[in-house]
């Protein structure tokens, strides 16, 4: 989900009156035949079951052969809900879930972040082809699965996690009762933002951004269609970012707000300046640090200082003090792979100064794994750590506070 993503007009004229009839006929008897779907929204049930394909894919009969697949295992969990006649109606979907996709489905579709891409949008006879895929191909996996299971689904999207590097694509379904929700209510883990794919039109692209940039180039690609709702307060807790530009800047119609993702910063969302100079970024995901960008020339520049938005949606900015020096044992340069320093290899520290600029405060060789310590260092600062000559940028910024680094 990071090139441009708009829906396929061609595709619109593969589709027979056969395949239409069979989706239809085969989710309205699902609506009402499968007992954790009882109580669906009509609109549950017209956005995240009755569809024909997720987004932009070529539209395929994966309904007709899932539910081929998997109908033996689906008539006995429905006999195991008969036979618990008090909990016919409660049973949890997860379940279900995991019966099918995790029990069953990881037996021939593996994860690969590094698979060969047939086409653009993930379709169900390339997944059938490669039975490998990243996050995301995944995800249309699962949600093809489920609905073909009769359970409502889509795909939620985080396109940079902003509070590690990378990011991620998974699906979401009908709880039974009143919410979409994550296999076993796996929470997503501080994601800056989280977009969930809709096959109604949403129209927030239409009707809210592009009548308001005019001519320019809007650099958020992912944004660019009608398809989209923001559901990043579904996942995690959120905050309104108010952010005022120097006075100096007029005529600014909008800003981007980034975050930092393998040692560069990420455009994630966008915000309208008003009258006071001010920008709102809307729904921003909290205990992330954050930078503001400008649109200029058909790229961006960033402007002002990294700042901190703590788990309570308090923004703050950090400025190192140099009167109070502290001792640092550090273990890691991030939270993810390859993340614990090595013995033997060579290290430098660097500190966020005053002017936004990165510097040097100390490199040194590691004597121990896991393990560097760095005396007579400026307190309350952002930090990181780098390995010298690493072939990528995987370091990321932390601070350290009671002889832990705290990643940011």
């Amino acid at each position: 989900m990071h090139g441009k993503v708009t829906p396929s007009l061609k595709y619109y004229k593969q589709i027979g009156n056969e395949l239409i009839e069979k989706n239809i006929s085969k989710a309205i008897d699902d609506w009402h035949k499968y007992p954790w779907n009882k109580n669906i929204p009509k609109n549950i049930f017209l956005n995240y079951l009755l569809p024909y394909k997720i987004f932009d894919e070529n539209p395929e009969d994966w309904r007709s052969y899932f539910y081929e697949k998997y109908k033996d295992s689906l008539n006995k969990h429905i006999n195991n809900y008969v036979l618990d006649t008090s909990n016919f109606y409660n049973k949890d979907p997860n379940e279900l879930y995991y019966q099918i996709i995790v029990n069953e489905t990881g037996n021939w579709f593996v994860y690969n972040a590094e698979y060969p891409r047939l086409c653009n949008a993930p379709s169900f006879n390339e997944l059938m082809c490669l039975r490998q895929g990243d996050c995301l191909r995944t995800a249309y996996l699962n949600t093809y699965i489920l609905r073909a299971m009769g359970m409502p689904c889509a795909i939620d999207i985080v396109p940079w996690w902003g509070s590690r590097n990378g990011w991620h694509a998974n699906e979401v379904f009908w709880d039974g009762k009143n919410r979409m929700r994550t296999p076993s209510d796996r929470s997503f883990d501080r994601p800056a933002k989280v977009f969930r794919l809709s096959f109604k039109q949403q129209n927030t692209w239409k009707d809210s951004i592009q009548p308001f940039i005019g001519k320019d180039s809007f650099l958020l690609p992912n944004l660019q269609h009608n398809h989209w709702q923001d559901v990043t307060g579904e996942h995690t807790a959120t905050k309104d970012i108010t952010y005022h530009l120097p006075d100096t800047l007029k005529n600014i119609q909008y800003a981007y707000i980034c975050v930092c993702n393998y040692g560069e910063w990420k455009l994630i969302f966008w915000g309208k300046v008003d009258i006071t100079n001010t920008a709102k970024f809307r729904n921003m995901g909290c205990q992330i640090l954050y930078q503001v960008a400008l649109p200029h020339n058909n790229t961006y520049e960033l402007t002002g200082n990294i700042f901190m938005v703590d788990s309570c949606g308090n923004t703050s900015y950090r400025l190192p003090n140099f009167s109070i020096k502290q001792n640092m044992v550090v273990s890691k340069i991030n939270t993810g792979a390859l993340s614990y320093v090595k013995k033997d290899e060579k290290y430098c520290l660097y500190m966020l100064t005053a002017n936004n600029k990165w510097q040097v405060l100390q490199t040194q060789d590691c004597k121990k794994d896991s393990t560097i310590t760095i005396t007579n260092m400026p307190s309350n600062a952002f930090y990181k750590l780098s390995k010298v000559n690493a072939s990528q940028n995987l370091e990321r910024i932390f601070t350290y506070k009671g002889g832990k680094q705290i990643w940011w």
